[in-house]
Formats: C-alpha cells, structure tokens, sequence
C-alpha cells in the first residue's frame, strides 16, 4: 500500500521521533549572500553531513528534524549524488552552512518525492531559508518529472507546511479492541474521512482542517490508550 511503502522509506532512513517544533522571527542582516547549492559531490556530501550531526544531532531547536542513524543519511546523500539527482541541497550563508533539505525517490511509486529532511539551523529560523530551499528543491524536482512531495511531520508543524501549500493528513491506526465508529465520533466534522487508506476498520485516514486545533490530538490519545497517530504532507508541485 502507498503509505506502507512511504512509512518504510522515512522510517528506515529515519529512526525515532521528530522534534516539537517553536517558530522564532530571527533577524538575518546578510540575506543577500545566502547561497541554495546543490550537493553534488563527496565534498559537499561531508560538508553538509559534517553540518546536520554537529548542530542537529545534539539538538532540540530544528525546524524540522528527525534522528538519524548516521551511517544511513550518509550513504542515502552519496545515492543521490551517484545518481545526479539534484534531490538534496545546502544553504550557504557567509561560507557557513545554515540548512539543507534532503530527498528520495519513493521506488515503486512515478512521480512521488519523500522529503525526509528539512532543516534550517536554530538562530536563523524565521528568515526564509527554509522558503527558499523548498522552492529550490521543487523547481529540481519538476525538472526530474515529479509531481508530488510528500513528508512526515507532527501536529506542530502544521502551521508551517500549510503556510507552504501543503494538505495535512491524519494516519490512524487503532487497536481492536477500539470501536473505529466512536473514534470517528470523537473526532470534529472538519476531519475528511478518505478512502485511500481507509480499506480495514482499524487503519483510518483524514485530511486536516485548516485550523486544526494541537489540543485535540492530547485528548483523543488521553482517551483512547491504544492508539498510533502519524501526520503527513503532501503537495501537488
């Protein structure tokens, strides 16, 4: 199933939670040299690598990140650049990286694009980098023939990817001895019920409202024990 084979690409390069995302203005006097390159060679892939374990791995204040087993990232950017894919870029600012975004092709699947990391560091957050480099990364994409972009996140970053035109998703997965027709009760009418995941009682998938509200995902998961929520955005580009 299509979200059965994207949780195994995102979860097996990508081990544990994401990170509670806070979104602070930060003032960026040198904006005008800030540099989007592509990481195409070994070089870039250590300088970039060398950039994502000494400020992400030991941090809390991303703005989109998850844990990663190093070996993995490593050797998926060394694909990409074997493969001239354009798939993953680094944001230069004053000769120092400040961000990056990674992506990977999900095989089997034309024309879809994981985007398991998106990443600006904690004092620049708030100045457009992470605008730029998604723009960047989409305007690479389109060139290689993908149409659609696809990410996992949490609840607290829906404001930002909405902001950037993506539809939240809500994944469900509830154990049996939940009653799926009280949980859809308990859920507010502005949840969309679809039918691309929705083939067992048990594995649920809505598309978000707007205005989603954090506190509800606090009290359905207080209520309901036994319960496995994943948000993903995903983008026509």
């Amino acid at each position: 199933m299509f979200r059965d084979a994207l949780t195994l690409i995102l979860d097996n390069i990508f081990v544990g939670k994401f990170i509670k995302i806070s979104y602070t203005k930060t003032e960026v006097k040198n904006m005008r040299s800030l540099k989007i390159i592509c990481i195409n060679d070994l070089i870039e892939v250590h300088t970039a690598f060398n950039f994502f374990k000494s400020n992400f791995l030991k941090t809390t204040q991303t703005e989109v990140l998850a844990f990663l087993p190093l070996s993995d990232i490593y050797q998926s950017m060394v694909d990409n650049i074997q493969q001239n894919s354009k798939l993953q870029l680094l944001a230069i600012l004053d000769d120092q990286p400040v961000g990056c975004v990674i992506c990977q092709p999900l095989e089997g699947k034309k024309g879809l694009l994981a985007m398991p990391i998106l990443a600006v560091k904690h004092e620049y957050r708030g100045a457009g980098i992470a605008t730029k480099l998604l723009e960047e990364i989409e305007k690479n994409a389109r060139k290689k023939n993908y149409f659609r972009l696809i990410t996992k996140g949490t609840e607290t970053s829906i404001s930002f990817f909405k902001k950037h035109n993506f539809q939240p998703y809500l994944y469900v997965t509830l154990d049996n001895e939940i009653d799926p027709d009280d949980f859809k009760d308990d859920l507010p009418n502005e949840f969309i019920l679809t039918t691309e995941y929705a083939n067992v009682d048990t594995h649920l998938k809505y598309m978000m409202p707007e205005n989603t509200d954090e506190n509800i995902f606090k009290s359905l998961t207080k209520k309901y024990k036994k319960i496995n929520f994943e948000i993903y955005f995903e983008k026509r580009i």
